[in-house]
């Protein structure tokens, strides 16, 4: 008897469990699902904060670039003024123009040829400066290439 009385009582204590869990799942489930709905409605509070604050820029921002472009506008005049004071202060009058009638220029001794080489270089210098190549080179190595086809074929 004593086994029996151990089972009944084994046997009640899982059937208690059984009804705690059952009672117990809709509770959980409820907490899950108010969790759920907070976390939903906290993302979209943080969107919204997000979307007012861009918003808020925007709005900022035209209201930023209006004043400057009136304080612009006022201020326009005079600094056209200024501008047209340092151009007649830095003019030179006209009667002290530069007058190359003093200078006297040998044209015979101008070597075009020795001209157009130095500026050949100086372009050649600046292109391998920023990484190009010019077309003197481009032209050897087609013949490099021409020639290299040629032993092949």
């Amino acid at each position: 008897m004593s086994t029996r009385k151990a089972t009944t009582i084994k046997s009640s204590r899982t059937v208690a469990k059984a009804e705690t869990k059952t009672a117990a799942k809709p509770e959980v489930m409820q907490q899950m699902s108010d969790a759920v709905e907070q976390i939903r409605d906290m993302s979209r509070q943080t969107m919204l904060a997000g979307l007012g604050a861009v918003a808020r820029a925007r709005r900022t921002r035209q209201e930023a670039l209006a004043a400057l472009v009136e304080e612009g506008l006022r201020a326009e005049p005079g600094f056209k003024q200024a501008v047209q004071e340092l151009k007649s202060k830095l003019q030179p009058p006209a009667e002290s123009k530069f007058d190359f009638s003093r200078f006297k220029f040998d044209l015979g001794s101008f070597d075009r040829a020795a001209l157009q080489q130095r500026w050949e270089k100086g372009m050649a210098d600046s292109l391998h400066r920023i990484g190009l190549t010019t077309r003197k080179e481009v032209q050897a190595l087609a013949r490099k290439v021409d020639k290299l086809a040629e032993s092949i074929g």
